[in-house]
């Protein structure tokens, strides 16, 4: 059943327009009927007869629909302790790989009887980073929770090359003077032809962010005539509850490093450990004023819980924190 699962996921993924909630029905029932395989090709079955044939005319209630119709929710009895640790055990094997799955997810969309791909989209779970290459050979890294969509036309011999990031994403674009490159966030466009950057455009975010670590790239505001060139170790910041943006100086390697798999930082003060881990985890980072930014550490960042790594910060350092959503807030020590 491992491919019926993997198309299942894929398609789950590739959609905004499904409530979390109704996702995790599906894993639920994923997971319960594991070794039903009767089932589960019954309930795959109905999956191609309602999404598969009328994918152009998709609907969430459609995947409402298939779960009642298989009878999903049939079995209301509560689980016993050895059930409920036997499901944690087959929640965390799909989990793995669920990451594994999502972490280099290539989704093609079929629009026309000719069966001509026209959309592509790549996507990471959250915690999972993922290096892809786009046809004309820029390299890409995708941070944990991340979306990047481009059309296959647009890398052809006409035009610009466009991509659209949901998320996080770090660039190293293939020069082609003649085909600028393109990347659309929801508030800004950025222009390149050659370069190395990154982009930060989460949807809980109301600041859109571009960080030049070398070449230029040019900014512009979408819906509007504003525009401005970055230099390198310029930080863009747009925020889109106030409609205002800014361009200050920075050091582009603290905020590009998350792409490494393992960091070692020697000597590093908190306040700029504390923006790798924000980039490096997915989180809006929170620093309240009093915070003694200059305070060192020698720290190595691999594949680590969140929790255990702020732990280890906080016994160190004194500093306090808490994790809101997908906000990290800090606070000073306690007198």
């Amino acid at each position: 059943m491992r491919k019926d699962y993997e198309k299942i996921l894929n398609f789950i993924y590739s959609r905004d327009d499904l409530p979390q909630s109704l996702r995790d029905k599906f894993y639920e029932w994923l997971l319960s009927h594991e070794n039903d395989e009767e089932t589960v090709r019954s309930m795959y079955d109905l999956w191609e007869e309602e999404i598969l044939r009328n994918s152009l005319n998709f609907r969430p209630e459609s995947l409402s629909r298939i779960l009642q119709d298989i009878g999903s929710h049939s079995d209301q009895e509560e689980p016993n302790a050895t059930q409920r640790k036997s499901k944690w055990g087959t929640w965390m094997r799909y989990a793995a790989v669920f990451a594994a799955i999502i972490l280099s997810v290539v989704i093609t969309v079929i629009v026309n009887n000719h069966f001509q791909p026209i959309e592509t989209v790549f996507a990471t779970a959250n915690g999972s980073c993922g290096d892809f290459v786009l046809p004309d050979g820029t390299e890409v890294k995708l941070n944990g929770g991340s979306r990047l969509c481009y059309n296959a036309n647009d890398f052809g011999k006409w035009g610009k090359r466009k991509v659209s990031v949901e998320g996080e994403a770090y660039f190293d674009v293939a020069k082609d003077r003649n085909h600028p490159f393109e990347v659309m966030l929801n508030g800004s466009c950025v222009e390149v032809t050659g370069t190395k950057f990154e982009v930060r455009n989460y949807p809980y975010s109301n600041f859109e962010e571009v960080v030049l670590e070398s070449g230029s790239v040019n900014i512009s505001e979408l819906g509007g005539n504003k525009s401005v060139t970055l230099r390198p170790d310029q930080r863009f910041i747009l925020d889109r509850s106030k409609k205002t943006w800014c361009v200050e100086d920075t050091e582009a390697s603290k905020y590009c490093r998350w792409i490494q798999k393992r960091l070692k930082l020697e000597n590093e003060p908190v306040g700029d450990l504390l923006i790798t881990i924000g980039r490096k985890y997915g989180v809006e980072l929170n620093i309240s004023p009093e915070v003694d930014m200059q305070h060192t550490l020698t720290i190595t960042l691999q594949n680590d819980d969140l929790e255990d790594i702020l732990s280890i910060i906080s016994y160190l350092t004194g500093i306090r924190y808490d994790i809101k959503g997908h906000n990290l807030n800090i606070y000073a020590q306690q007198d």
